[in-house]
């Protein structure tokens, strides 16, 4: 395994664990002095919101790991965000295709709902 592949995988999980134990911290520590049906829809609620971070991750992950082995992207110059399902692109390409071949790579990951391309080309 590529060795950024596996630090981006390492730290994706680490996030979403993160991520769980803090929304369920918070959920639970918000239902102290509520009935039994408000805790569990502020329990429910903050699990979603666990899940939806959790997809992002993800996302980024797999974006992140298709441009890597995309041999006409060069992924240490693109930075990866996603929000959302929202995935954006940023960073610094050496030309138009390569800033077409990196939005097509995003495109193409499961859980995509859209991508904002904001790669620069650079100036020669």
């Amino acid at each position: 395994m590529h060795p950024i592949l596996k630090k981006q995988i390492t730290l994706g999980a680490i996030v979403a664990a993160t991520a769980c134990s803090i929304s369920y911290s918070i959920a639970a520590a918000d239902v102290i002095d509520t009935t039994p049906r408000e805790a569990g829809g502020k329990v429910k609620g903050a699990a979603e919101g666990a899940v939806k971070f959790v997809d992002d991750v993800a996302i980024t992950t797999a974006v992140k790991t298709k441009l890597i082995a995309d041999e006409q992207t060069k992924a240490r110059d693109i930075k990866v965000i996603t929000e959302k399902g929202v995935v954006r692109l940023i960073g610094e390409v050496d030309s138009n295709s390569e800033q077409r071949e990196a939005e097509s790579v995003a495109r193409s990951v499961d859980g995509v709902q859209a991508v904002k391309n904001e790669l620069k080309v650079k100036a020669r």
